[in-house]
């Protein structure tokens, strides 16, 4: 009994020692599930702050990636961004000893603090940079803009100056004019005056002698005849120095009347020049101070650029101040792309002579070599001699010679090249056939009646006898030219300036409005004979029609023309376009106001304000000429703009 309460106890025990020990695994399992939901737990951490490793890794990456574009685009300010710079390059060269792995969270916080931390300080210095760059360049735009408006100012001023100076020159020749007619009218306003005087003074005579005489009849004189006559003898005499006295004392009062208003002509001019003066004083002055002013902003911007570089601050690269004179226009970029073909006639072995051709292509060819710079071989010029002497015969403007030229002009040509084709002579309409109504325009050259009879221009055109003597003119059709233009590839440029009438070319641009075709402008009888002794005379000439085609049947319009192309003729298809004298020699009114604008507008601006210059001038022609009605034409191919600079200098 007493061992089975003993092995009763002893069980006890061993159950409660069982008991303690499940208890005791039961809280290691819970201590072991705890541990594992807390290595879960970092683990999930772990990843988290990898992923924010990760993406503030690929955000330095960026931040670094846009440094360096920043550093390659503003080298000016490298110097204050290379040691955050180098302090990244460390980090990414020892990003090594930073933990991998599961381990100190704080580390990790910390090491991600000081990325952001070195990022913001990064950021901070890269806002600081582009601020500063900002500054300097707000400054260096304000003076060039500064710079630019005196420039327009200096312009604009010449310009006026200008254009008073001519205005004035033309006001001086109308008040001369005006001067001249008004003493021409008081000069003939006196001796009416006079005349009426002396017959007042010879009536008043006639009543006193036929007074006496009428005395003498009816007995009331009681003188002898030979006192009757010495009376009147003595009335006329004194009558005769009453008139010379009357008329001295007037010839004194106009004398005196004279000197006065010259006196107050003079002082009305003196005040006039001495305003004039001032005020070109008071400019001068006001230039003066304003480049002085820009003078010290430039040694104040120099002062603290060097102030920079001694304190070891780049700085930013500026461009080269211009100045205020403009040097001679530098030579555009594809100058040895250029060609021009000039062909000027005047007729002088014709019945129709010109006398102002020749002088506009001198002068345009003086734009082209000297202004322009072109090379001698870039030009070619077909011109006829002024005094009806022979010319070469590969320099005579003839129909061949201007076929050849233009096919020179167009040969070889590619995009980016520059051409130029200028006409100064006649324009000429004739049927397209014989049945037709419809007319087209040509340039005339110089042999276009080599084909013809001698004496037909005499004959009025008659070509009956012999038959078969007229085998056409020799024309150039507009037509013709539109197809050379239409062979230049796109991108090229070619400008055409015709000074003569229907200069129109056909082709250029289904909008412009210009059709090939057009009805019978009617000019009237026309005798070019008459025209030799006038002062102004057209450009256009008035052919007897043949019945010959002179257009080639295989022209036609082609579509619109790709190149670009600016076409410039003097006047409308109605209107005429005129030569006359235009100062001290004769030129077309088209090519001096076509040259006066280029000069106004210092040979580089755009087509609208050259077009509108060009149109003012004409327009002040008509004020001083009388018959000058023309208004100036510019057609554009599609791929070309008002916007584009004339001649594109």
């Amino acid at each position: 009994e007493q061992e089975v309460v003993a092995e009763f106890s002893r069980f006890e025990t061993l159950h409660k020692s069982c008991a303690t020990e499940q208890h005791e695994a039961e809280t290691q399992r819970q201590a072991c599930m705890q541990l594992q939901d807390e290595v879960g737990a970092a683990q999930t951490a772990y990843q988290a702050v990898q992923r924010d490793e990760e993406h503030i890794r690929a955000q330095l990456i960026q931040a670094y990636k846009e440094l360096r574009d920043f550093l390659s685009a503003r080298g000016e300010h490298n110097m204050r961004i290379v040691e955050p710079v180098r302090e990244l390059d460390e980090y990414w060269a020892d990003t090594d000893k930073y933990p991998k792995g599961l381990g100190d969270a704080a580390l990790i916080k910390q090491t991600v603090q000081e990325f952001e931390d070195s990022l913001q300080q990064l950021s901070d210095r890269l806002v600081e940079a582009q601020e500063s760059v900002r500054r300097r360049r707000a400054e260096e735009e304000e003076l060039r803009a500064d710079i630019q408006k005196l420039r327009e100012s200096i312009r604009e001023t010449h310009d006026k100056m200008a254009y008073q100076v001519e205005h004035s020159n033309l006001q001086f020749e109308t008040m001369q004019k005006l001067e001249e007619q008004k003493v021409r009218f008081e000069d003939e306003v006196e001796v009416l005056t006079l005349g009426l005087h002396e017959a007042e003074q010879r009536n008043r005579n006639l009543q006193h002698d036929n007074s006496l005489m009428q005395q003498q009849v009816e007995g009331l004189y009681h003188g002898s005849l030979q006192d009757c006559a010495a009376d009147m003898h003595r009335v006329n005499i004194a009558a005769e120095v009453v008139h010379y006295r009357e008329e001295i004392d007037r010839w004194k009062q106009r004398a005196d009347q004279t000197r006065k208003e010259k006196q107050q002509e003079l002082t009305g001019l003196q005040r006039q020049h001495e305003e004039a003066v001032r005020r070109l004083r008071d400019r001068i002055a006001s230039i003066q101070a304003d480049i002085d002013q820009r003078e010290q902003a430039a040694k104040r911007r120099e002062v603290a650029l060097a102030k920079q570089r001694a304190h070891g601050e780049p700085a930013s690269p500026t461009a080269a101040m211009p100045g205020l004179v403009v040097p001679q226009r530098p030579l555009p970029s594809g100058h040895h792309r250029r060609k021009a073909l000039l062909v000027g006639i005047n007729y002088a072995s014709s019945h129709a002579p010109l006398k102002g051709c020749v002088n506009d292509l001198w002068n345009l060819q003086c734009l082209l070599r000297h202004t322009l710079q072109y090379g001698d071989d870039q030009l070619r010029l077909l011109i006829d001699s002024v005094d009806g002497r022979p010319q070469k015969p590969e320099r005579a403007p003839t129909k061949a010679n201007i076929q050849s030229g233009l096919q020179w002009l167009i040969s070889e040509a590619q995009p980016g090249d520059n051409l130029l084709f200028i006409f100064c002579g006649y324009g000429a309409q004739h049927p397209r056939t014989l049945q037709s109504d419809q007319y087209e325009g040509y340039i005339v050259p110089v042999d276009f009646a080599a084909d013809l009879p001698a004496g037909f221009f005499d004959a009025g055109g008659d070509c009956r006898s012999p038959p078969g003597a007229c085998q056409g003119y020799r024309l150039v059709p507009l037509l013709e030219i539109s197809s050379y233009i239409s062979q230049l590839p796109p991108m090229c440029r070619i400008s055409v300036m015709m000074d003569c009438c229907y200069a129109s070319i056909p082709g250029i641009n289904p909008s412009s409005g210009s059709p090939w075709t057009f009805a019978k402008v009617n000019r009237g009888q026309v005798d070019y004979s008459k025209l030799r002794d006038f002062i102004s005379r057209p450009r256009f000439l008035e052919l007897p029609i043949l019945p010959v085609q002179h257009t080639p049947a295989h022209l036609q319009p082609n579509g619109p023309i790709k190149c670009w192309l600016h076409a410039f003729s003097g006047s409308k298809l109605e209107e005429w376009s005129a030569e006359f004298p235009i100062e001290g020699t004769v030129q077309g009114a088209f090519s001096w106001a076509f040259l006066k604008a280029l000069a106004r507008g210092h040979f580089h601006c755009g087509l609208y304000q050259f077009q509108r210059m060009l149109t003012e001038m004409l327009a002040d022609l008509k004020v001083h000429f009388k018959g000058v009605e023309q208004t100036p034409v510019l057609q554009l191919s599609q791929s070309a703009s008002m916007q584009d600079v004339v001649l594109w200098t």
